[in-house]
């Protein structure tokens, strides 16, 4: 009680080592969906070569080979080399390799949506942190305290009352025959007891009642 403090100071904090571990969690699950994707430290997922990911250049290099043994089948079929039902098994085989190659395309999509999931998951789970601190809005004086350590919080409970003290700030009544004779923006003088002199003041706003 009565202590100054400054704009930014920390009145208090919460038990920071939830946050911290959620912090941690957040980190690892971004690291885990970078790494699905072949991403290094400090790539952006914006410059990523969809085709180059490890994933969709293994299909890719099986879909190239289906396609080679395809058409050597193709090649032999027209001579009657090999016959009908061994070209339909790598036909078929071709469909398959086609059709794994996009949904490794689809895929990688899939896992860069994930990424972002995680990107956004990180960032709240940091402001979570940021906000288990709570610090001096302006420069001030402490009038109460309403916690003590080790309590718990509520959400919306107030953890300090905190008075600032300049500019002051002076709030009154008129009679309503005087209010026609004030306005906004007005000096004033304030008398206040025990000083000795008037503090200067301006009207900076007037109710309507």
């Amino acid at each position: 009680l009565g202590s100054v403090v400054r704009a930014g100071e920390m009145l208090a904090s919460l038990e920071p080592a939830e946050f911290d571990m959620r912090v941690q969690q957040a980190e690892a699950q971004l690291e885990q969906a970078r790494a699905a994707l072949g991403l290094p430290p400090g790539q952006d997922e914006s410059t990523l070569d969809r085709l180059h990911v490890p994933t969709v250049l293994q299909q890719r290099v099986l879909w190239d080979e289906a396609r080679a043994n395809w058409e050597r089948a193709e090649g032999l079929g027209r001579d009657l080399v090999i016959p009908a039902e061994e070209m339909q098994q790598r036909k078929a085989l071709l469909d398959v390799a086609a059709a794994r190659y996009e949904s490794a395309r689809h895929s990688v999509d899939e896992a860069v949506a994930l990424l972002r999931v995680r990107q956004a998951e990180l960032a709240m789970a940091r402001q979570a942190k940021a906000n288990a601190v709570v610090r001096a809005p302006f420069d001030g004086i402490v009038e109460q305290r309403y916690v003590a350590p080790g309590v718990y919080l509520q959400v919306g409970q107030p953890v300090v009352l905190l008075v600032k003290m300049d500019p002051l700030r002076f709030r009154a009544g008129v009679p309503e025959r005087e209010a026609s004779r004030l306005a906004s923006g007005q000096s004033l003088q304030v008398m206040v007891e025990g000083e000795q002199q008037p503090l200067a003041a301006k009207i900076t706003r007037m109710s309507p009642a």
